[in-house]
């Protein structure tokens, strides 16, 4: 086997494994950066380890790397064992560590750094990736091929890419009956040769390199993985089969489970095809809570020439799990089973059987819309390293989305519009629609929190003395307040403040103490304890500190005076408790023994 091309000193290699650490930080947080597992082809000088993973803060035992060639992984052993820290270093192809691999070991970075052209194989290997269950739930893909030479596998598959790619708009809507026959009958008619301008073949060629990866991740561990099919639905299949029919849905399933040329059409056909549309929504919800199945988030595409004058072409990916989580306002449970001959679903609830319809479509079509976000402008032009951007990085998390005009919103909400009406008109995602009833309840909650707490200013130590006298003199809380007003004329004190300044009065009538005197009788009578659980307060200093000590609460108002009567120390924490229903009559049952009056 020839000796791998080295790119260790390559100044154009070295600025694109900084773009791989950029786009790694755009899109993973600092802490799923720490605890992220790699798989990659390092080559026998590591530089990718050295370079990416080292600047990034990951983990070198949580890195391995992949060899095939036996010279190249005896160089990559030896320096790794020199290594203060190592990788995992693992002599196989992509193909067989698939196979070899536990399902519980998930990779969060995927770097597949070929030195070989796009063909067939390289397609395989992402399969078997994905059908073998090894991508985590925020999977990063990273691929890098040298760029032209198609061979004549290579030509077909992207004839067929072609013709899906002048279909698209028409298979967005189709049903799945007719994209079945659509593939039937379209799938052997290419020539490989038909297509003779290098302009359209490299048109073809950029959509297929670039979408293989996307459709091999939005498949993800394949319904055929899934104990769901396996276990309840292939059975029934079977059952209904003729022998020799089932025979040969054997034999696909065989070669499903070893990733080589796969009809999947077949088994979607016998699964789905045969339903109506609410089984479909049905186990589309099922296989995807039960799988694992991916749609993209960002995607952007690069070219560089190395210093040797290769032209590379790579594509960076990051992909989200699609999961449908169900909202706790819909409590259904679906259980398959076969009822007349016919496989379908028995739901728990009818009455929110039409809302799970209704929240299944939306979801799927949410999903849909941010695939499609990424799909559209594939292939995209791919950006050249070492010159200025091309502009052309699309939904990564650093863009720059308009701003929400949350006023008109809140508007809208008030008034009742409808979620799906306001989101088509504000241009929202169904998390931003959230985010801003979220935002717009809380304001009126707080709004209506000032309106009912009238927070009352501290009273002036000469006012309080000049109140004092008018209260005991009998007069009051109303009358007094209005005696103390501003330049303007509005009162300065409400009449909440000096009913509360009556809890410093003795009931005979004698001069009052105020309100300190009267809070020292209070809590050396209750022992410096709050009467809730009799809590202590061991440092002397808090027991003057409102903030963090003993407060003084009152439980009841004295009909006859309107004094407040009842107090009781209470700690911080029972004293806030008891303020939200002080005066209720449970909590007037509670203090009304520990609470005597002082006098």
């Amino acid at each position: 086997m020839a000796r791998v091309k080295s790119f260790s000193q390559d100044s154009a290699k070295a600025l694109w494994r900084q773009e791989i650490v950029r786009f790694v930080r755009e899109n993973l947080t600092p802490k799923e950066i720490q605890r992220a597992r790699v798989l990659c082809l390092p080559g026998r000088e590591m530089r990718e380890v050295f370079e990416v993973y080292d600047q990034l803060g990951v983990r070198r035992e949580h890195i391995v790397g992949l060899e095939r060639s036996q010279e190249e992984y005896a160089e990559l052993a030896r320096l790794n064992d020199s290594l203060e820290h190592r990788i995992v270093p693992v002599h196989a192809s992509i193909a067989d560590f698939a196979r070899t691999c536990p399902p519980s070991t998930a990779f969060d970075i995927v770097s597949l750094d070929y030195t070989g052209y796009w063909d067939e194989a390289k397609y395989r290997d992402l399969e078997s990736l994905a059908l073998s269950n090894l991508f985590g739930y925020k999977p990063i893909l990273i691929t890098n091929f040298q760029k032209g030479r198609e061979n004549i596998r290579a030509k077909s598959d992207l004839s067929l890419s072609e013709l899906v790619k002048r279909n698209r708009n028409w298979m967005n809507y189709a049903t799945p009956n007719e994209l079945f026959e659509f593939v039937n009958k379209n799938e052997v008619i290419f020539d490989p040769n038909s297509i003779s301008e290098p302009e359209d073949l490299n048109t073809a060629r950029e959509f297929a390199v670039q979408n293989d990866p996307i459709s091999v991740m939005t498949m993800g561990t394949g319904f055929w993985n899934i104990p769901l099919f396996k276990n309840q639905i292939l059975p029934h299949i079977l059952e209904q089969m003729p022998e020799a029919q089932r025979k040969e849905f054997l034999i696909i399933l065989d070669r499903l489970d070893e990733a080589v040329g796969i009809d999947k059409y077949l088994i979607g056909k016998e699964l789905f095809f045969n339903h109506d549309p609410t089984s479909l929504k049905l186990f589309t919800y099922l296989l995807t809570r039960a799988g694992k199945f991916y749609h993209p988030k960002a995607h952007e595409a690069l070219q560089y020439t190395s210093d040797s004058n290769t032209t590379m072409i790579s594509d960076f990916y990051a992909f989200s799990r699609t999961q449908f989580v169900q909202p706790r306002s819909i409590n259904i449970n679906l259980n398959p089973r076969e009822i007349n001959g016919n496989l379908t679903c028995v739901v728990s609830s009818r009455g929110n059987f039409k809302r799970f319809l209704d929240w299944i479509d939306q979801e799927i079509k949410e999903v849909a819309c941010k695939t499609a976000q990424i799909l559209d402008p594939i292939p995209l032009e791919r950006r050249v390293l070492g010159q200025p951007p091309l502009h052309q990085k699309r939904f990564s998390d650093n863009y720059q989305k308009p701003k929400i005009d949350r006023e008109s919103v809140y508007a809208s909400i008030k008034s009742g519009m409808p979620d799906l009406e306001i989101m088509e008109t504000y241009h929202l995602s169904k998390p931003q629609l959230a985010g801003c009833k979220a935002a717009f309840k809380r304001r009126n909650s707080s709004n209506e929190r000032k309106e009912e707490k009238r927070y009352l200013p501290k009273l002036d130590l000469d006012d309080e003395r000049v109140a004092l006298e008018l209260l005991v003199e009998g007069q009051n809380a109303g009358e007094v307040s209005s005696l103390f007003t501003d330049e303007q004329g509005n009162p300065v004190y409400t009449p909440q403040k000096f009913a509360a300044i009556k809890s410093s009065l003795r009931r005979n009538g004698s001069s009052p103490p105020g309100f300190s005197a009267i809070r020292k009788i209070v809590l050396e009578r209750d022992g410096y304890r709050c009467q809730y659980d009799h809590c202590p307060v061991t440092d002397e200093e808090n027991r003057t500190i409102s903030n963090h000590g003993l407060h003084v609460h009152h439980i009841d108002y004295n009909p006859n005076n309107n004094n407040p009567t009842n107090l009781v120390s209470l700690c911080t924490s029972h004293h806030a408790m008891t303020n939200l229903a002080c005066y209720s009559p449970e909590m007037q049952k509670r203090f009304q023994e520990r609470a005597p009056s002082i006098v």
